[in-house]
């Protein structure tokens, strides 16, 4: 027999064995085609508005109104807090640059971090660098391995950790427990989050995309 014939025979059983060798990829739950195609339709959206209300409780005090935010481009939001009959409790309007709070009895503090001022000035500790992300269901800050994605590929939780050289570092615990449908997306309706003691939830009844 030819011995040209007979190596070609050789080498062809020896190609598939070396390809089964191969090592799979590692996947996680990012690598979701439906959290994929969910998560690259919002994370461009840089403009829109929602309306809700707001429960803020921590082991001094507790807080609940209505609530309107309006996102106005990268890191540019109105958040107001206000009563049944429209009287404001407070006013928050932050850009990438600096951030100013009026509050109802017509005090005003300004600062250049949203999380720090009102922390300070209200002793609410809210992740709002990142709840402008975060409030229409996409992680920022996160890692990767620190998110749960929902069968639709919608966000069920994330978790995030603030790094503090000063003190203890601040754990956030996001869980999203509803979905409701707005120009055909899922956005979410009931947001939860956790640090420590305090805990922040939002109930959204409508969405402006």
């Amino acid at each position: 027999m030819n011995t040209k014939f007979i190596t070609l025979i050789f080498v062809s059983f020896l190609l598939p064995a070396c390809e089964n060798k191969r090592a799979p990829q590692a996947t996680t739950e990012w690598d979701d085609p439906l959290w994929q195609a969910n998560y690259k339709a919002l994370k461009p959206i840089q403009t829109f508005a929602l309306k809700g209300r707001i429960g803020i409780s921590n082991p001094q005090d507790s807080f609940s109104s209505n609530f309107h935010w309006q996102q106005n481009g990268y890191k540019s939001f109105k958040f107001r807090m206000y009563g049944a009959f429209g009287n404001t409790y407070a006013l928050m309007n932050s850009t990438p640059d600096w951030t100013t709070l009026e509050t109802a009895d017509e005090r005003f503090f300004e600062g250049p971090n949203a999380s720090a001022l009102i922390a300070q000035t209200l002793g609410w500790k809210l992740p709002l660098n990142y709840l402008s992300d975060w409030i229409k269901g996409v992680p920022t800050g996160v890692g990767r391995d620190k998110i749960a994605i929902n069968t639709d590929g919608t966000l069920q939780s994330l978790t995030y950790i603030e790094q503090s050289s000063a003190q203890q570092n601040k754990v956030f615990n996001v869980s999203y427990e509803k979905y409701l449908s707005s120009d055909n997306k899922q956005m979410p309706a009931k947001i939860r989050i956790i640090e420590g003691d305090n805990k922040l939830i939002l109930s959204i009844r409508s969405w402006e995309i």
